[in-house]
């Protein structure tokens, strides 16, 4: 099966965030599972940050890079 993450589960997964259950951190962390991240949450991202939305450690770009590299998830 194939997951194709949400814009806020990807970014509770890469917080670790409590919002996201034990079963969704289950299938995240199943290696059998592709996991894929869509270019359109990578900008919904970009434009929330940009408005002083969305507090990141890191700008848009380096953050998504940097998890979807430690995450092995693969980016549509």
């Amino acid at each position: 099966m194939s997951i194709l993450l949400d814009t806020h589960v990807f970014i509770w997964a890469a917080e670790q965030d409590s919002r996201l259950g034990p079963s969704a951190k289950a299938m995240l962390s199943d290696p059998e599972q592709a996991v894929f991240f869509s270019a359109v949450s990578a900008l919904e991202i970009a434009i929330k940050w940009g408005r002083g939305r969305l507090a990141l450690p890191n700008p848009p770009l380096r953050f998504i890079r940097d998890i979807l590299a430690v995450a092995e998830i693969s980016q549509l």
